[in-house]
């Protein structure tokens, strides 16, 4: 049985990260699909099917984006090196930015925004990292209520501040967990948890 560790995870995720940024054939897959597409008479056939294949593997090299980018931010934390880039951000319509587009990730569930129209909803944060944050917690919503249902994502303004919560019909954290749940690559006690694998991220 072989085990990973973070480090090793790291190397590796690190590693497909550079990969992808050395990529200097780029270009010329570019001009080939470009040439493909003019023969093709600039109107390429997509099926159905194809659309969904295409689907597929947009998603899934967004969530191994987004596995790199929790690894390098890791190693950023640790080292003391994590920037922000502050900004206003307007968090209801970044939450449902979001919420739309892991959306397309599911069929079983149903991600709903809860937000008041008359609500001020704009923050000073790092619009990157508040992505990445929703990200997870979203993700975990839909990963730990595998019978389906309704993610709600709710915004709300309180007086200076401005609140977000995410609701979902899974199974809950035991009381025990609470404490170790924002650990570094803490993995849960559940079933469920062991049946989908992967890492809790707080």
């Amino acid at each position: 049985m072989r085990f990973i560790t973070p480090v090793v995870l790291s190397i590796a995720l690190a590693g497909a990260a550079t990969v992808v940024r050395a990529d200097d054939k780029a270009p010329a897959k570019m001009e080939k699909a470009k040439t493909l597409y003019d023969r093709l008479g600039g109107k390429p056939a997509i099926t159905a099917v194809v659309k969904d294949f295409l689907g597929n593997v947009l998603t899934s090299s967004r969530h191994l984006l987004r596995l790199i980018n929790d690894v390098l931010d890791l190693a950023r934390v640790e080292s003391g090196k994590l920037e922000f880039r502050l900004a206003t951000v307007d968090l209801a319509q970044l939450v449902t930015q979001v919420a739309d587009r892991l959306q397309m990730t599911t069929n079983e569930h149903t991600i709903e925004v809860d937000v008041d129209e008359t609500d001020d909803t704009a923050i000073t944060g790092d619009r990157d990292h508040l992505e990445q944050v929703l990200d997870n917690l979203v993700t975990n919503a839909i990963k730990f209520s595998p019978d389906g249902g309704v993610v709600r994502v709710v915004v709300r303004r309180d007086g200076d501040e401005v609140l977000l919560s995410v609701h979902d019909p899974g199974v809950g954290i035991s009381p025990h967990q609470l404490d170790a749940i924002f650990g570094l690559f803490y993995q849960a006690e559940d079933p469920v948890s062991r049946r989908t694998g992967g890492v809790l991220r707080g």
